[in-house]
């Protein structure tokens, strides 16, 4: 269609001027965005949000010089003097807590002029040689995360995350604890609740209703994820249909893992996550939060998409609010 003005101006067509358009969106770059030129914005994950897990690996090592320093001492006590035994003792103990602090790190004092005549008895009692302030500038450089053992259920990620991630192709940097956020934990359990409650007369196995799985993703999402937990619209792969994925299988999820840290390009990033599964159907490209099959009561959505029925390892979940992260596990993979 033409209004009857096309012959006097050929860039009017049907009351609008295309021609006034196309210039516009040529002096702007086509229709690019403004944006593109602009750095993004990465948002940094707070150290106190999260607890470094220390790794069996770190406290052999510690026992090992332990037990090495004391074998010392052990051959020195005979030799040396009475004076000589006991800096030598003092001097073991130092060392022992200055390992220990570099695993767990170590509480900052009070800038209360009290605690100097403290300080000064400490430094004689190790010898004269006191090296706390050294360890406080350290602890001054940067804002560290709190250090804890290694538990049973990070024991159990661990080893999970292995299985499939042998220690002969990656070499595992770190595992962080997420420090529970009360507000989202506490309507997780309720939603976790609600669904047990939902589901107990139904043929589903209580015990699968929650499941612990992977999650591949970014340095620069970990932060986001963390603290305004999942969005499915961020999702660019609908193999099983519109959704969060997840799987049983760390080498699964690793695909998707993306070496963003503009520190260390070798390091690779991965979440822990508690997912509730709920009632399951095969997912498929096509499907989106509207489209999932309803359950054979006809009044509720599957709780989530899989790709095998039977043996399901990748499962989609619509629903932002039905996955927690819990660790954080950083990686590279052995050269």
């Amino acid at each position: 269609y033409a209004s009857a003005y096309s012959q006097q101006n050929q860039q009017y067509y049907g009351g609008y001027n295309f021609g006034g358009l196309f210039a516009h969106m040529a002096a702007r770059g086509m229709g690019q965005d403004d944006d593109d030129d602009k750095p993004k914005e990465i948002i940094k994950l707070d150290p106190n949000d999260v607890q470094d897990i220390i790794m069996a690996d770190d406290l052999a090592a510690l026992n090992a010089q332990d037990l090495a320093q004391s074998n010392d001492d052990n051959k020195s006590k005979n030799k040396n003097k009475s004076g000589s035994k006991s800096k030598g003792k003092s001097g073991s103990r130092k060392n022992s807590r200055s390992k220990l602090r570099g695993l767990f790190g170590k509480k900052k004092k009070g800038n209360n002029n009290n605690d100097a005549p403290d300080d000064e008895d400490e430094e004689d009692m190790n010898g004269g040689d006191n090296d706390d302030n050294d360890d406080i500038k350290e602890d001054d450089t940067g804002n560290k995360s709190e250090k804890v053992l290694m538990g049973d259920d990070d024991r159990k990620i661990f080893t999970e995350f292995t299985k499939t991630m042998t220690l002969d192709s990656v070499q595992v940097h770190s595992i962080q604890k997420i420090k529970d956020n009360a507000a989202k934990t506490i309507v997780y359990n309720a939603l976790l609740t609600a669904k047990k409650e939902e589901l107990k007369d139904k043929a589903v196995d209580k015990d699968k209703i929650e499941r612990v799985l992977f999650h591949g993703t970014s340095f620069a999402n970990i932060a986001k994820i963390v603290n305004n937990g999942f969005n499915r619209d961020f999702n660019r792969h609908h193999l099983y249909g519109k959704g969060t994925y997840f799987s049983s299988l760390a080498s699964e999820s690793a695909k998707y893992c993306e070496n963003d840290d503009e520190s260390d390009k070798d390091k690779y990033v991965m979440l822990v996550c508690r997912v509730i599964i709920g009632e399951f159907t095969k997912g498929t490209q096509q499907m989106d939060g509207s489209s999932i099959p309803y359950k054979p009561d006809k009044k509720t959505q599957y709780e989530s998409c899989v790709n095998n029925i039977k043996a399901p390892t990748i499962f989609v979940i619509n629903r932002d609010y039905h996955a927690i992260p819990t660790h954080i596990i950083t990686f590279k993979y052995k050269k």
